[in-house]
């Protein structure tokens, strides 16, 4: 914690906003499964991987690392672009590719395979998309594991009356399934980071007070515009951990509910002490009045 002003914030909390890869989830992502068209399956992950090395984003990192484990080769990249938010892209052999989310592909006028994204969805695994220009090669299907103590800390979020709402850059149905498991019933997936701000300033004119849990540097802006901003330590990146008021160090996402316990009954303490020392000083006062005592 940064400060002891931010036990005082605790009070006034109405809402909790989490972000989910990496801090409601393990953000220990994997790839689970290839769908390749006209293509082989090693070309998909070769073209995905040469382009994903030159991102810092944690899916691009799995394809990366999954690449390396089955020994496949990786290209030279040109002209490499980030798509903040989306994807990236980038020449290889002179000709453009793609890799990214559904909404980037759907914005670039792709044709998407309904039954296999469909598949894909409903498994809650996130899609991501390889193509050529005008052309779909593979799908790269990531899996992400809900960490232990989400469904804990959730679950006492609510006996401390707080509401609890996901905000994520993910697909809406792989966030979905996610609220799901955690009974959130305000869930807010494919947000780029504007769109997760927008939110929070949302969520900020309907309540009284709004906390951020984040990870990422796509929850920094969030961050920075919640009420009080809370950074799980164990995957947060630096801008994150720069940004937050409160960071939870570990992966437990219970210490939460601690450092909320601490901080209602240190407030409720100081509450005690004040009152104490103003109703001890009326009372000198009116004894000094009486000629009970002297100052």
């Amino acid at each position: 914690m940064k400060g002891n002003r931010f036990l005082e914030k605790i009070s006034d909390i109405e809402v909790f906003a989490f972000d989910k890869t990496g801090t409601l989830t393990e953000g220990k992502l994997r790839v689970f499964q290839i769908f390749n068209y006209d293509i082989e399956s090693k070309e998909v992950l070769s073209i995905a991987s040469s382009l994903e090395m030159l991102s810092e984003h944690p899916i691009g990192q799995a394809i990366v690392s999954y690449s390396k484990k089955l020994e496949i080769p990786t290209k030279n990249v040109n002209n490499f672009t980030i798509v903040k938010g989306k994807g990236i892209k980038g020449e290889i052999d002179n000709k453009l590719y793609y890799v990214g989310s559904q909404n980037y592909f759907e914005g670039l006028k792709y044709e998407l395979p309904e039954t296999d994204l469909q598949s894909v969805l409903q498994e809650g695994t996130i899609p991501i998309f390889v193509g050529i220009e005008g052309k779909l090669l593979g799908i790269i299907t990531i899996r992400d594991v809900l960490r232990i103590s989400a469904p804990l800390l959730i679950e006492g979020l609510k006996k401390y009356d707080y509401n609890s709402v996901l905000v994520s850059g993910d697909n809406q149905m792989v966030c979905n399934t996610i609220g799901e498991c955690l009974d959130i019933t305000n869930v807010f997936g494919e947000l780029l980071p504007d769109q997760k701000l927008h939110k929070i300033e949302e969520l900020k004119q309907t309540h009284k007070g709004v906390a951020m849990v984040g990870d990422g540097i796509n929850d920094a802006p969030a961050l920075a515009l919640s009420d009080l901003s809370i950074a799980i330590g164990a995957s947060a990146t630096d801008i994150t951990l720069e940004t937050a008021d409160v960071i939870i160090m570990g992966d437990d996402l219970t210490k939460l509910l601690t450092f909320i316990e601490l901080a209602k009954k240190t407030n409720k303490v100081i509450k005690q002490n004040i009152w104490t020392s103003i109703i001890v000083k009326l009372l000198f006062a009116f004894l000094t009045v009486i000629g009970l005592m002297t100052l």
